[in-house]
């Protein structure tokens, strides 16, 4: 897995997780909480297939929590 894909599947993870946009996190709780979730709910596979759900019913809410997550993690460009 490449880094680019190594970042994206945090980033997914940290979406599905049931930490609120309101919590600001360090990265490293990010990743930790991003790393749980991926664990627990079948891997970089299932997490990005209802990421893709989530940005097909709801994009208006899906763009900032992608935004969040990816921030939390250290990863907005």
């Amino acid at each position: 897995m490449t880094r680019e894909e190594q970042a994206a599947a945090l980033a997914e993870g940290l979406f599905m997780s049931s930490v609120p946009t309101s919590q600001e996190l360090s990265p490293r709780d990010a990743r930790q909480a991003a790393l749980r979730t991926l664990r627990k709910d079948g891997g970089p596979r299932h997490c990005a297939a209802e990421v893709a759900a989530e940005f097909g019913d709801s994009p208006e809410t899906a763009l900032p929590r992608m935004r969040w997550a990816r921030e939390a993690l250290g990863l907005a460009a």
